[in-house]
């Protein structure tokens, strides 16, 4: 589909993916991906700029998790003083 085609462009790779008919119109679909991707802000933008709209994205890539790391690190250190 054209949908996972943007996915793949902006290396992206789909995880898992389902859908179920739209409660507000009977011929549009709501899907639901799980994706893993460097830059998932991007990828959102190319999404949309096709005409899928993001209604939730959750941006848990390596370098958030290193500065959530980091900072729970910090606050350790600094409540052992």
């Amino acid at each position: 589909s054209e949908m996972i085609r943007i996915i793949e462009q902006n290396d992206a790779r789909v995880l898992s993916i389902a859908s179920r008919p739209s409660l507000e119109s009977p011929v549009a679909q709501i899907v639901t991906t799980k994706i893993e991707a460097q830059e998932p802000f991007r990828l959102q933008q190319a999404l949309e700029k096709m005409g899928y709209p993001v209604t939730y994205s959750s941006a848990s890539t390596f370098e958030f998790l290193d500065d959530m790391t980091y900072k729970a690190q910090a606050l350790l250190r600094y409540l052992e003083i």
